[in-house]
């Protein structure tokens, strides 16, 4: 990326560092599971639950997991599952891992999201330190408040001061969110 610093004279206060702009699932939150649980609901409330404390600013509606995780938990195999939940109408993907058996008599999953969920909200924060006078700039990350994104994708904000226009590109790191101006 080129960037003008005479067009924004702001940029020198930036450097390449790595900003958290995410929402995340906490990564190896282990829970016993029981012979009795109905795992399929334990996991989708489960996964509400953490999404809002992780984020509390943003909307959270419904987990959906497989009918897979409906079977009696002593019908079930270790494996990984793909579970989902909708954060400000955007379906976030999760990976519930199962391991029956074990010390555990009925088993224990743990819950990991499996893409980065970035709040475009605050990567549009992170851009704005680029603007003279970030409260007359416009600033724009994409119409949705988060983006779904595996490590290694790009995002990008447009920043428009005056008659000066620049695209920062932004580079999602890992799976926690964490991005990095890219050069």
């Amino acid at each position: 990326m080129i960037v003008d610093v005479h067009r924004f004279p702001s940029l020198r206060r930036i450097t390449p560092l790595l900003f958290v702009a995410v929402v995340f699932l906490p990564f190896g939150a282990v829970r016993a599971v029981a012979a009795t649980t109905d795992l399929r609901r334990e996991v989708e409330a489960k996964l509400v639950e953490a999404q809002r404390k992780a984020a509390p600013d943003l909307k959270v509606g419904k987990a959906t997991c497989p009918a897979a995780l409906a079977k009696p938990v002593a019908k079930l195999a270790s494996g990984i599952h793909r579970c989902a939940v909708v954060v400000e109408g955007v379906s976030v993907p999760y990976d519930v891992t199962l391991r029956m058996g074990g010390l555990v008599k009925g088993g224990s999953y743990t819950l990991q999201n499996a893409k980065a969920v970035i709040d475009t909200k605050k990567l549009a924060g992170i851009a704005s330190t680029v603007a003279d006078d970030p409260k007359t700039a416009k600033i724009s990350c994409g119409a949705s408040r988060v983006v779904v994104a595996s490590p290694g994708a790009t995002l990008s904000c447009t920043v428009v001061e005056g008659d000066a226009t620049e695209t920062l590109t932004f580079v999602v790191k890992d799976l926690r969110g964490m991005v990095s101006l890219s050069a």
